[in-house]
C-alpha cells in the first residue's frame, strides 16, 4: 500500500522538534516538513500551500467566522496556558475592571487568542463589552480581518511597549 504524503508546517518546539529532526516518523505517511513559525502560517491562512499548519486557534475562529474557504487541516500545539503576567493601570484613583468603559486598552492584537480571552472574560464577567473601550494594539494582525464597525482601535506605529504606554496614559 502506498504512503499517505502529508505536508506539515510548523514551528520548531519541544512539541514539534521531535517531527522536525527525523527521532520522530510517522509509519504510512511521507511527510514533507516545513520549518515555518505560527505567525507566518497565522498570516497565511487559508491561502496555506500544505495540509496541516500550525496556526493560532484566533486564526481557525476568524477563518469559520468569515466562512473563508481553507485546505490546511490547522494544528494547535501550544496557547493551552494564560500567557497574562499581568494587568497594567495607570494609578490615579482606585481602579475596578468595570472602570474600564470609555477608557483604552493595550493589546498585542486584537484577533490573537489572549487578547480574545480578555475580551470575553471582561464581557461575560464584568459586564466591559469590546466596544466600550478603545484599543491601541502594539502589533499588526496576522489574519486579513476586519474589525468590527463599532470597535476603535489603532496600531502603535512609535515603537512603545506597553508599559510605556500605560505610564504615560
Amino acid at each position: 500500500m502506498p504512503d499517505l504524503e502529508v505536508s506539515l508546517a510548523v514551528a520548531p518546539s519541544a512539541l514539534t522538534e521531535p517531527l522536525l529532526n527525523g527521532e520522530v516518523v510517522p509509519e504510512g505517511i511521507t511527510l514533507r516538513l516545513r520549518k515555518t513559525s505560527v505567525e507566518e502560517n497565522s498570516s497565511r491562512f487559508p491561502q496555506v500551500d500544505c495540509d496541516v499548519t500550525e496556526v493560532e486557534i484566533s486564526t481557525l475562529v476568524k477563518a469559520i467566522e468569515d466562512e473563508a474557504p481553507f485546505r490546511a487541516l490547522p494544528l494547535f500545539t501550544s496557547g493551552r496556558h494564560f500567557v497574562h503576567s499581568g494587568i497594567w493601570f495607570r494609578f490615579r484613583r482606585e481602579v475596578s475592571l468595570q472602570s474600564l468603559r470609555g477608557k483604552i486598552a493595550i493589546a498585542t492584537r486584537y484577533w490573537s487568542p489572549s487578547v480574545i480571552w480578555q475580551r470575553k472574560i471582561l464581557g461575560m464577567t464584568y459586564g466591559v463589552q469590546a466596544e466600550d473601550i478603545s484599543w491601541v494594539t502594539l502589533q499588526p494582525e496576522l489574519v486579513d480581518a476586519s474589525l468590527p464597525h463599532q470597535i476603535l482601535s489603532r496600531l502603535e506605529t512609535l515603537g512603545r511597549s506597553a508599559e510605556e504606554l500605560a505610564s504615560t496614559g
